[in-house]
């Protein structure tokens, strides 16, 4: 009996050990559960954030959004080519029950040529998150730029915004990667004084990040890029739409008016074009002809694409007239373009598309149109 008594004094600590294994078993697997369900609550905070509207969306539900936009531009406008801070201001407008919403934003003038040669520059607008979020809007993509009137000649520039504006529709047919824009009718007012200066038509851009989250990619910072980085449908669907408006003020190598995404890790690049008052669709009177490619025009069209091979082109040339019904209509429906400027910018449209009806002759005409070394 005592000998037993020993043995089960000897082997009492292995019992204890094995509940206090048990014990810690529990108590991981318990731990692995609150890991589990707060990742899980996280995922689901980031579905919510997802599904806000940002600022662009709640803005583009109208064709033309009105605001009032305060700042102190007379300041801006005596050091618009060399302020790089921001300044303070604030956006105003109706929402859906007409109550009166006011915004805190930060402006600065953007830019190169149009902030040095308008005379109102073009704006970076930078809104406040704690007053999106109380607006119950995504807190991102609070980043926009504005593309302003740049001309005091209150009808052209109007024409010149809403040419452009028209261009930033057609590519979106053109290409998933491809900014959203918006009309927008401003009331600038100085702050301070209350004074009202001018009413007139501009455009914002979407943020550039909000259209990498649309398109399930990246934004890719470059200052220069090789022209075989850039996937190859891609690439000549941006340099076909740029020869059809007459575009020649952009560069992939040069990184000039475009921008870059990758839809996938180690995924060749795609790019997205932005700034198009320099074609000959618009016809901005404050254009030039690029004379890098001795234009006489800024009408005179240019193709800067690579031409990789007749079967590319002509698939492209195919897409381009897929769309070209749903292009020209677009044109004859844009109610706020002057009915001039919608025969002009029709008239120029179908002189690139009898390039591409000409199946036979069209890779011949589109390398006549490359610049020549």
């Amino acid at each position: 009996m005592k000998n037993l008594q020993i043995i089960l004094f000897l082997l009492l600590p292995f019992f204890s050990f094995g509940q206090n294994v048990n014990s810690d078993s529990l108590s991981m697997n318990s731990m692995d559960s609150a890991i589990i369900e707060m990742d899980s609550d996280d995922e689901e905070e980031e579905e919510k954030s997802k599904k806000k509207e940002s600022i662009f969306d709640f803005i583009s539900k109208d064709e033309i959004f009105e605001m009032t936009l305060e700042a102190n531009f007379d300041s801006l406008l005596f050091h618009k080519k060399k302020l790089v801070e921001y300044m303070p201001g604030k956006i105003s407008f109706n929402n859906g029950e007409l109550e009166e919403v006011d915004l805190k934003v930060e402006i600065k003038p953007r830019g190169k040529y149009r902030r040095r040669i308008c005379e109102f520059p073009p704006l970076r607008l930078k809104f406040k998150k704690k007053g999106l979020k109380k607006m119950g809007l995504s807190r991102k993509y609070n980043s926009l730029k504005l593309v302003s009137h740049c001309l005091d000649d209150k009808k052209e520039a109007k024409q010149n915004i809403l040419k452009e504006y028209l261009i930033y529709k057609m590519y979106n047919l053109h290409s998933e990667y491809s900014l959203r824009a918006q009309l927008v009718k401003i009331k600038y007012v100085q702050s301070g004084s209350g004074k009202k200066m001018f009413e007139r038509m501009g455009m914002i851009l979407e943020d550039d990040n909000e259209l990498a989250r649309r398109t399930n990619s990246k934004v890719v910072e470059k200052k220069y890029c090789t022209v075989d980085s850039v996937d190859t449908y891609n690439g000549t669907v941006q340099a076909m739409f740029q020869c059809m408006i007459g575009n020649a003020d952009w560069s992939i190598t040069h990184m000039r008016n475009v921008k870059l995404l990758r839809p996938e890790p180690n995924s060749l690049l795609c790019t997205f074009p932005y700034d198009f008052d320099f074609s000959g669709l618009v016809s901005a009177t404050y254009a030039i002809p690029n004379p890098d490619y001795k234009l006489k025009s800024t009408k005179q069209r240019v193709f800067l694409g690579k031409i990789y091979s007749e079967e590319e082109l002509k698939k492209v040339a195919e897409h381009f007239l897929n769309q070209k019904e749903a292009t020209l209509q677009m044109v004859k429906e844009f109610e706020p373009l002057h009915k001039r400027c919608k025969k002009d910018v029709t008239k120029y449209l179908k002189s690139f598309y009898k390039i591409l009806e000409d199946e036979k002759n069209m890779p011949m005409e589109l390398n006549k149109l490359c610049p020549k070394k």
